[in-house]
């Protein structure tokens, strides 16, 4: 609006020098500028301050839509949360359909080859965690296809080291129907606590005419809350 009013006020001053309208005089010219001044005068502030309030409700509007150049505060949260560390854990359950009960297992896979005489050959190896509700707790170490010398009736151990922590001695047995790849640890609840703390464990255990054996796991990021 005022930039019609300035137009109107710069046609009405020319026609003071040079009447340009038909019966019009200076003095009708003189007295339309003076009128289109007074309007200037008026409109300017009020367009003014139109524009001002346009231009506030301009950038509400585009805080409450959020700016698209910046991150929310969630996508920022969500960006600068550290991941969690990658894990070799691996996870299952079994569950009995007639008793309605089920058995929950975690299992990790050693990072390192043991060799084993004939006719077990190369052989990697294994830890289980099991939840059972006919056998409770129990912690197994051992691999596919060996026989390590841990038994019920004697000292049998072995020996086991978490990060860089002390060598600790676990007790172990083997299972009920005399296979002995996998040993049963003693002790299983502070073992697992250690697991749970621990990114790496090295256990060392006695294998049959293969002497003292070591296998070495990556132990970052178990959970196990059964």
């Amino acid at each position: 609006m005022a930039v019609i009013f300035t137009l109107i006020f710069i046609a009405a001053v020319v026609g003071i020098f040079k009447p340009y309208i038909k019966g019009w005089k200076r003095w009708h010219f003189g007295a339309a500028a003076f009128v289109v001044f007074i309007l200037i005068g008026v409109a300017g502030p009020q367009s003014a301050e139109s524009d001002l309030k346009s231009e506030s409700k301009k950038q509400e509007a585009s805080k409450a839509a959020g700016s698209p150049d910046k991150p929310t505060t969630a996508d920022s949260d969500e960006f600068e949360k550290p991941a969690e560390p990658e894990s070799a854990w691996s996870y299952s359950a079994d569950k009995d359909e007639m008793r309605g009960r089920t058995t929950y297992y975690a299992t990790l896979t050693g990072t390192n080859t043991l060799s084993l005489g004939f006719p077990y050959g190369d052989q990697i190896g294994k830890v289980l965690i099991r939840q059972s509700p006919q056998f409770g707790f129990d912690i197994l170490l051992g691999v596919d296809s060996g026989q390590i010398l841990c038994n019920s009736f004697s000292d049998s151990h072995v020996n086991v080291k978490f990060d860089d922590g002390p060598i600790r001695r676990y007790g172990c047995t083997d299972a009920s129907d005399g296979t002995n790849n996998m040993v049963f640890v003693q002790g299983a609840k502070g073992f697992l606590t250690n697991l749970k703390k621990s990114k790496k464990m090295v256990v060392e255990a006695q294998f049959y005419q293969n002497g003292m054996q070591q296998m070495t796991f990556d132990t970052t990021g178990l959970k196990w809350e059964h």
